[in-house]
């Protein structure tokens, strides 16, 4: 058996809230592309991921106003938008639900490297 590789792109959209200079909200829109011969959508799908509100502007609305603005990207070039967060963070479960994501399926995760928490 032989597995063959290429090389494929994705498109990555920052949005920032910046407040006194400081940029205390952020998100990432990742498109992949539709580029599988097997792949059933003409639009390629979205992933949001690395949504952040700096602590002290928690649950003052930049955590939404954000989200809203990549949702809105999200609908214009993709046919689906894909987020994940930790199972402890029922806090931002409840804004994605708030802002009509629905849960669906488990993510599974193998790490590599240790990452950083701030």
């Amino acid at each position: 058996m032989e597995v063959q590789k290429s090389q494929t792109t994705a498109n990555r959209i920052e949005f920032s809230i910046f407040e006194d200079g400081r940029d205390i909200a952020r998100a990432y829109l990742c498109i992949l592309p539709p580029d599988s011969p097997f792949h059933y959508h003409s639009k390629p799908f979205g992933f949001m991921t690395g949504v952040f509100v700096e602590g002290y502007y928690r649950s003052q609305g930049y955590g939404t106003a954000i989200i809203k603005e990549l949702l809105d990207v999200a609908k214009q070039k993709c046919y689906k938008l894909i987020a994940t967060s930790r199972d402890s963070n029922q806090e931002i479960h409840k804004l994605y639900e708030k802002l009509g994501f629905r849960r669906h399926g488990i993510e599974f995760r193998m790490d590599f490297e240790t990452e950083p928490y701030f």
